[in-house]
């Protein structure tokens, strides 16, 4: 009995080496299936393509929205870094004039004891000339990188103190005005660190120091005053009298006292101070 031989030729259909779905005749039933499968997956990806677009007017929405989140941003980035500068500053300028005055005591004596009543000067704020020789001896020799820019009122120099003071200025871009008071025996002394000329505020802008009582402290402080207080505004004793002294953007409505101030900032150094040195979110900026 003659067996049959099976041979495989594997050129008689050299497609199929290829692996390719369209190997397969037409109208093979794989070749069918494989067909239908690729024409599904062709409608997937065009519905997917729809699915995830985006139209003109949407980009447009959504670029217009971070645009404005993003100038917010900007702008309360750029609002918060100057409040640090402006405290940096403040802060820099204080601890300055405290080592100048605690170098000073060492040398002159006890502030109580300094000499402030030079010439004939009855006046609480003396003169020119008597600003200059407390300065000169008690407190310039120990303040490093200071300059005298100018004499009495004159903003090109910072926000003055007063017309019988002298202004100066510091090696960091701030400035620096005192005026040596022969009466009440201190020195008063305003600190610009920001300087907007007459258009400086307080609090903002410059900073007001008082040495007295062997230190250096806010204008008007006096031991156990509350940030509560200063917020609503309290009475306290000066060379002039009694004194409003608050931190505040809006005026008081009781102004009959006519020792009471007409800027209600007078106390915002003495604020930031009882904040350590930082802007709260309540600090009237």
């Amino acid at each position: 009995m003659t067996k049959n031989k099976i041979s495989i030729t594997p050129s008689r259909h050299p497609e199929l080496v290829s692996g390719s779905i369209n190997a397969y005749p037409q109208g093979n039933p794989l070749s069918r299936a494989c067909s239908s499968l690729r024409s599904h997956n062709h409608d997937l990806s065009l519905k997917g393509r729809g699915r995830f677009g985006f139209t003109l007017a949407e980009v447009l929405i959504t670029l217009a929205i971070i645009g404005v989140v993003a100038t917010m941003t900007i702008s309360t980035l750029t609002a918060n870094f100057q409040k640090k500068v402006v405290t940096v500053k403040a802060r820099k300028v204080y601890a300055e004039l405290t080592q100048a005055v605690q170098l000073s005591q060492i040398h002159n004596g006890t502030v109580s004891t300094w000499d402030f009543g030079v010439g004939t000067e009855t006046s609480s704020n003396g003169s020119v000339e008597n600003t200059r020789f407390v300065l000169n001896k008690y407190l310039l020799p120990y303040f490093k990188g200071i300059r005298e820019c100018s004499v009495g009122i004159d903003y090109k120099c910072g926000y003055p103190m007063s017309a019988n003071g002298i202004n100066y200025e510091l090696n960091n871009g701030s400035y620096l005005s005192c005026v040596s008071q022969t009466v009440d025996k201190d020195i008063l002394c305003i600190s610009t660190v920001n300087n907007k000329g007459v258009d400086s505020v307080s609090g903002k802008d410059w900073f007001y120091f008082q040495i007295k009582d062997n230190r250096v402290m806010p204008y008007a402080w006096h031991d156990g005053i509350t940030r509560e207080e200063i917020m609503k505004g309290v009475d306290v004793r000066s060379t002039f009298g009694k004194m409003y002294i608050a931190c505040r953007n809006s005026k008081s409505d009781d102004l009959s006292d006519e020792y009471r101030l007409e800027d209600e900032r007078a106390g915002c150094t003495a604020l930031l101070m009882l904040d350590n040195w930082e802007i709260k979110e309540d600090y009237p900026w």
